[in-house]
């Protein structure tokens, strides 16, 4: 059985935490990730193995090559990530749960060990992600449950490589690792916004210089990414309607008339928005929770790309935004979103 000190350090926050429900999600959390770092087989070994199958010796090599651009041209910090495989027997890693109240667009939050806070309850198995997000939902809640290919342990374990992501085409697997290895760079405890929209910022940069403005990978990554910015574009319309309709004085009538004219549109514009690839969204998950989720990645990115144009150099831009680690949050946002950094002390 795999043992460590971070292990046993887990397992004692697991005790100090108190409340049934709490030792519960703490036991999978541990459990899980056990399971996967018991599973890991080193890179190396399964390329030298002959029986290898073709397609996954294909893309080790192809993960193994953006993992050293994101090392050497970048400067993001690889140590020993995934230099390991786990062939996982589900499509996602772990799922996660958002919740809000019905009349609002504030995050349920949770808190955690080490990592602080954040809007969104993790589970390495799919029922009890569902389970506990039908409890919420009998406790008044709205609830998103969503699946998720990748995490970063943010250097506690050796990341391994996960079936769950390494057969994605040749941009999503270069976007995917680029952004779980920016989480290396910084991790502002509690601070979702600011950590995963860095880490979105640096994966379509690193995207770019990788595969080069004019490459055809890109370019239809990019044509797939532009219809999904049609469609999110229209969801930011439906979460800022309703955060006005939650002011009113009947919030329940006016959500109503918000979703009912959202659908309107949606059924409308329906050919040009994914034609049909939304329905399901849109009439069965579509609700204050999953507009949470919408923001949690990307809020922050545009400020992210105004701070990279001004500096132009990884590593200038990188101090940065770690300069900006011990300022306030309400403060970090505005001289972030402001563009107004001080100039790194080693430029």
């Amino acid at each position: 059985m795999y043992t460590c000190k971070r292990c046993v350090f887990l397992s004692v926050l697991i005790l100090i935490q108190g409340g049934c429900e709490s030792l519960s999600f703490y036991q999978q959390a541990i459990f899980g990730q056990l399971e996967v770092l018991n599973a890991r087989i080193p890179v190396e070994k399964i390329l030298a193995d002959p029986d290898t199958n073709a397609a996954l010796r294909k893309q080790l090599q192809l993960a193994r090559q953006i993992i050293l651009f994101a090392e050497g041209e970048i400067g993001l910090p690889v140590m020993d990530r995934y230099r390991s495989y786990v062939a996982l027997d589900r499509p996602y890693v772990v799922w996660n749960v958002f919740a809000a109240q019905t009349h609002s667009l504030k995050a349920y939050m949770w808190c955690y060990p080490v990592v602080g806070c954040a809007p969104y309850r993790g589970y390495f198995d799919q029922a009890h992600a569902r389970a506990y997000a039908q409890k919420l939902r009998q406790n008044g809640l709205e609830t998103y449950v969503t699946g998720v290919a990748a995490y970063s342990t943010l250097g506690w374990f050796d990341d391994p490589l996960l079936s769950t992501f390494l057969h994605w085409p040749e941009p999503d697997l270069a976007g995917l690792l680029l952004h779980e290895l920016a989480h290396g760079i910084v991790w502002i405890e509690g601070d979702t916004s600011f950590n995963e929209s860095f880490a979105s910022f640096v994966a379509e940069e690193g995207m770019r210089q990788y595969f080069g403005s004019s490459s055809d990978p890109l370019k239809t990554w990019q044509s797939q990414r532009d219809g999904w910015n049609q469609m999110k574009a229209h969801l930011l319309q439906l979460k800022s309607a309703l955060e006005s309709a939650y002011l009113s004085d009947d919030p329940a009538h006016e959500k109503s008339i918000v979703f009912a004219s959202f659908q309107q549109r949606y059924l409308r514009d329906r050919a040009t928005l994914g034609d049909g690839r939304y329905d399901r969204l849109v009439n069965e998950e579509l609700n204050n929770a999953y507009l949470i989720s919408l923001g949690v990645y990307e809020d922050l990115v545009p400020a992210f790309k105004c701070l990279f144009g001004k500096y132009g150099h990884w590593q200038r831009f990188f101090t940065a935004v770690t300069d900006l680690i011990e300022l306030e949050k309400d403060n970090r946002d505005e001289r972030l979103q402001s563009c107004k950094v001080d100039q790194p002390n080693n430029m």
